[in-house]
Order: structure tokens, then sequence, then C-alpha cells
């Protein structure tokens, strides 16, 4: 008996079509979301073009190839160069222009990365029903601006992509982390380390989401030094407050 796997029972149906089929584009889509939230971006991006591929639909051949786009941007680079012809030529959208900014970014070009994600945070107004693109560019933004030395404009827009409540655990914990050194940068450790008081005090109870919120908290702490007890109660005072 011939066991055929199931990234090629996929293959096979939809090399199997001769027309095109929203229900198995669905069905792909559906799996690569599925794929996506664990992390395997690469598959994703493959059964997501297999999706574009049998949509009837342009504008859902686009949405399934500009998310492909980004997937492989974050996990493939060179596969994601190459599909910049197919992002260009579609029609515009916040979902494209994050597309655009984020392979700008990944190449180091942060001047063309903030007018893309900008101009994606406008297209994606404040629509509940859109993608998660607004806190994709929001949190983006704020790394920009991070990187930049502006550490207000970092905690603004790091606090505008947690705002959104659409960002993964992961995201969330690197927009937190901006929020911190943003904070770091303005008011010094203590006040960075109140921003990540969320976070378990016993780093074995840290969930893997939150890692890179977890290291930069050991950064904070080396930075702050010894701790005593008029420190702790300076940190308390701080965890209470809110940066505005």
């Amino acid at each position: 008996v011939t066991v055929v796997s199931e990234q090629a029972s996929w293959e096979h149906r939809v090399a199997a079509l001769d027309q095109p089929d929203e229900q198995l584009a669905a069905q792909l889509e559906q799996l690569a979301t599925a794929e996506a939230d664990q992390g395997r971006l690469a598959i994703a991006a493959t059964h997501l073009q297999w999706a574009a591929d049998v949509s009837p639909g342009q504008a859902d051949r686009e949405r399934r190839l500009m998310t492909a786009a980004l997937h492989l941007a974050l996990a493939d680079e060179a596969r994601g160069a190459a599909m910049l012809p197919v992002v260009l030529a579609a029609a515009p959208s916040a979902l494209r222009s994050c597309v655009l900014g984020t392979m700008a970014f990944s190449a180091g070009q942060f001047t063309e990365a903030q007018s893309h994600f900008t101009e994606a945070l406008a297209q994606a107004g404040d629509d509940p029903g859109r993608p998660p693109v607004a806190a994709m560019a929001a949190n983006r933004l704020a790394a920009i601006n991070l990187l930049r030395g502006d550490g207000e404009r970092g905690m603004a827009f790091g606090r505008q992509a947690l705002a959104t409540g659409r960002l993964d655990r992961a995201a969330a914990a690197r927009a937190r982390t901006i929020v911190a050194a943003g904070a770091a940068q303005l008011f010094g450790p203590e006040r960075a380390l109140a921003e990540l008081a969320y976070l378990e005090d016993d780093p074995a109870q840290v969930r893997p989401g939150d890692v890179d919120a977890l290291t930069y908290r050991g950064v904070l702490r080396l930075l702050a030094g010894p701790r005593s007890p008029a420190r702790d109660r300076k940190s308390t005072r701080l965890n209470s407050s809110h940066i505005t």
C-alpha cells in the first residue's frame, strides 16, 4: 500500500484541477493560517501560493499572494524577493504596503520601509474586519523609530500596535520590548523595567512567546544594578504609574 503524505495529497489535489476552485483555495488558506500560527511561515507561503493559483476571484487571489509574500519576507528572503514583481503588480492595499514595507525593512532600507508602513496604517484605518495589518505596521514603525533614537515615537507606535489586540503573543512581546526600550532611552532602566512587569518573576514560568521581553528584562536588570529597599519602593511606585 502506498502512503501519500499530507503535503503530496494537497499538491495532487491542486494539480488535478482543470478550473479554479474556491473551496479548495479556502481550505489551503485555512491550512496556511494554522501553519503560520505555528511559525512555519515558508510552508504556509507555499500553500497560499497554491491557494492563489486556484482562486477564481482576483481580490482573493491577490490577498493570498500578498500574505504569502509577507510570510516569505520574514522567513525566506530569497523567495520573498522573487515575489516583488507580483507584489508591485497587485492593486494598492494596506496588505500590499505592509509587504513592501517588510521587504524594505528586511533589507535595512528604513526610510522606504517607514513610508510603506505609514501608508499601510492609513489604508487599514480602523476597520476591525481587516487582517492585523495595522498592528504589524505600527509595530514595525515602533522598531524603526527606536532604531533611529526616537524613543518617544517608538513607545507611541508600540502602544498603538498593542492597543489593536491583533498581535500574536510573540509580536506582542516584541512590541512591549520596544516600549520598554523607548522608556529606557527616555527615562532609564528602572522605568523600562516597569513596562515589563507583566512577565512572571521566575524566568522558568515565562511562556516561549515572551522570550524577547524576558531577554531584554535581563539586560535592564543588569543596567539597573543591585537593588536596595529604597529602590524597590521607587520601582513599586513606577509600576503603578502609566507612561503617557
